[in-house]
């Protein structure tokens, strides 16, 4: 086990909020559920980093990103099970989804969109780095409903504000290492809640034990899950 480690945190009650000194991190402790959202500063960039599948501890001690990073997409034992694209070689191909389930996040420079499932076929005009994944959390600032799924786990999503700034948000149960924490729903109300600034879209990325966010001063890593691609933001 990788207990999680956050430094510089004070937390007391069923319930708190807790401010960064430099203003970009938040975080709320509901019951035995903590949400952290890591906002990252105006300008920074995004990359979609393709790794050879390892456990959370090993990519954390080895990741070359200095910034912000997170969990990517979903890996099934020991490989990529959504597609993953990465500089012009494709690791792994488009999972197949029922109706509108989830997205595919398209980075291209200073670019970052996100594509429904089921406007895919666009994908094979647009450039970049690409990273499927569900479901869509947060769309125009709303939840993207249906999310009716009631499996509980840890979570973790990336996103964009309406100005542009890129976040990172997680929830992890604080006495389990990744079954119980919350549902995709609860994740989603609960993190329009935390964050006062316009969210253009939320993307859920792999969850379970394999959740984990680092920013350039705090680590929430609760277990050792298999990662094969995760978000860096710099």
């Amino acid at each position: 086990m990788f207990l999680y480690c956050i430094l510089a945190l004070a937390i007391s009650g069923n319930s708190a909020l807790v401010w960064a000194s430099d203003e970009t991190f938040h975080q709320v402790k509901v019951d035995r559920v903590t949400y952290s959202v890591a906002i990252a500063p105006t300008g920074s960039r995004m990359r979609i980093i393709p790794v050879e599948t390892q456990g959370v501890v090993t990519l954390i001690r080895s990741s070359v990103c200095s910034g912000y990073f997170a969990t990517g997409g979903f890996t099934d034992e020991m490989s990529p099970n959504t597609l993953l694209e990465v500089n012009g070689e494709r690791l792994s191909k488009l999972q197949k989804r029922a109706h509108n389930d989830g997205g595919v996040l398209v980075v291209e420079d200073e670019s970052i969109q996100l594509l429904r499932y089921a406007e895919r076929r666009k994908l094979r005009r647009m450039s970049g780095d690409k990273l499927q994944s569900h479901p869509i959390l947060v769309m125009d600032n709303a939840v993207d409903k249906p999310l009716n799924d009631k499996r509980m786990g840890n979570r973790v999503a990336v996103g964009l504000l309406k100005d542009g700034r890129i976040i990172l948000a997680m929830a992890h149960d604080e006495e389990r290492q990744g079954t119980t924490a919350t549902t995709t729903g609860q994740f989603a109300e609960k993190i329009l809640e935390i964050i006062d600034d316009e969210i253009s879209w939320l993307l859920n990325l792999d969850g379970g034990a394999s959740a984990f966010l680092v920013t350039p001063n705090y680590m929430i890593a609760p277990s050792n899950g298999l990662v094969s691609s995760y978000i860096c933001v710099e």
